[in-house]
């Protein structure tokens, strides 16, 4: 905020400035501190169109509740927590950016923040494909991840489903359970998650925020033509089976952790091992592929627990049987120069990530 702003409440820049200077609250603050929020939302929304007098009064309604369980909790959750605050709204209800501040009206979108549930409008002629995943740290991910590949996995996880589909992403909700509320995590995890949100013109809608062990998820809404879907259940006798990309270098990666060969919190300049990381913890939501092989391919499936368990999904629900070559599944140069021709084969066949 400029000067002249901030001088419309210098209450408001006292208290900020007690804050930033002693990482505490004035003693006498706490009863007032709802109406400085309020006032603060208020300076906000001269630059920030999205945040509007509905949007206002939620903030400070989830900043109380907030505030109310940090307190029974025998915690501290002072105003400082305004700031980490606005940054999980934007997350839950894709506010605008902290760093960019900007909102995209959609058709589709008929009710989006400010309210108890999201209004959207579908397409005519069109189904709505929903698929929904958690991941929780130390489970699905290991736990010095950096946030902003966890934001940029989180969705990509159900935008590859989606993309199985043949569904076009459209809407998504997120569910974040954080232990605390880190300012530069939370900014960093949004990066990563809008990164790829923007790439497929996905709208976060709604989503909620709770005090927990870290763990997200993320529900996703696609579109797709009445009867147009790729399904597991639609395979033929004679089909040839097609993969995208390069398999098991995810798998590669994870394998090359556990083995305390490589870091996952910090990029290398080792070719191999940087290309390997980067496909466990970034990988690519093969989206477009999804769309354009809605006229070609009978079922399809993500590949995400490996081949041979997910192309025996597609067998089981076609009742059909599936042969495969192994030598001739296209592996990378650097998953067979750091595992061996051995190693990314099994990688190939039966890594997930």
């Amino acid at each position: 905020l400029d000067r002249s702003t901030w001088e419309t409440d210098k209450r408001l820049a006292e208290h900020v400035v007690y804050v930033h200077r002693n990482e505490s609250h004035p003693p006498a603050v706490d009863a007032v501190e709802p109406a400085l929020l309020r006032a603060f939302v208020s300076h906000v929304r001269q630059f920030e169109p999205s945040v509007t007098p509905e949007v206002s009064e939620y903030i400070v309604d989830e900043y109380v509740r907030m505030r109310q369980e940090s307190l029974h909790a025998g915690a501290t959750f002072g105003f400082t927590s305004a700031r980490t605050l606005l940054a999980i709204l934007r997350l839950s209800q894709g506010l605008a950016r902290l760093r960019c501040s900007h909102e995209v009206e959609r058709d589709d979108i008929v009710l989006g923040i400010g309210d108890d549930a999201a209004l959207l409008q579908p397409r005519a002629n069109e189904q709505l494909v929903v698929t929904a995943d958690t991941l929780n740290s130390g489970v699905h991910f290991p736990v010095e991840t950096p946030a902003f590949d966890i934001g940029w996995k989180t969705l990509a996880v159900n935008l590859s489903d989606l993309a199985a589909m043949g569904a076009r992403p459209a809407w998504c909700t997120l569910a974040l359970s954080l232990p605390e509320a880190s300012e530069d995590w939370i900014e960093s995890f949004a990066d990563g998650f809008f990164a790829l949100a923007d790439k497929h013109d996905i709208a976060l809608i709604g989503g909620d925020t709770t005090r927990g062990p870290l763990s997200l998820s993320v529900t996703a809404m696609g579109q797709v033509g009445r009867g147009q879907a790729l399904r597991r259940d639609r395979a033929q006798v004679g089909d040839d089976i097609w993969v995208s990309g390069t398999l098991g270098d995810a798998a590669g990666a994870l394998r090359l952790w556990q083995q305390n060969a490589l870091s996952v919190a910090t990029a290398t300049l080792l070719a191999d091992y940087e290309s390997l990381r980067l496909r466990l913890l970034r990988p690519t939501p093969r989206v477009t592929l999804g769309l354009r092989l809605r006229a070609f391919a009978h079922a399809a499936v993500d590949v995400s627990d490996g081949l041979l368990a997910d192309l025996g999904h597609i067998a089981t629900r076609s009742a059909v049987a599936a042969h495969v070559d192994a030598d001739l599944l296209p592996t990378s140069n650097a998953l067979r120069e750091l595992l061996g021709r051995e190693g990314a084969r099994d990688c190939a066949l039966r890594g997930g990530d």
